[in-house]
């Protein structure tokens, strides 16, 4: 495929994403407010639940890395860049 269209479909695959994550944001944002609305209790662990968490189950991530590959790598290093 010619440059140029490369270029125009990779922008459009750019903005599908960002559209696509906001969306999945919101639909999350609205998921929980209703759920309040509905007296359902939203709890966020604190900073030291999270980081017991991420000990906790860094064998986990640890096995997934060992077979996942250089693709299965940049998903996990994006995820964690989401903090």
């Amino acid at each position: 495929m010619p440059e140029p269209e490369q270029a125009i479909i990779l922008e459009a695959a750019r903005n599908a994403e960002a559209k696509l994550l906001n969306d999945v944001l919101q639909i999350e944002k609205d998921a929980i407010e209703a759920g309040r609305q509905h007296n359902m209790t939203v709890y966020s662990p604190d900073a030291g639940e999270m980081a017991a968490f991420r000990k906790s189950s860094k064998a986990v991530r640890d096995a997934y890395l060992k077979d996942a590959g250089e693709l299965g790598r940049q998903v996990h290093d994006a995820a964690l860049a989401l903090k």
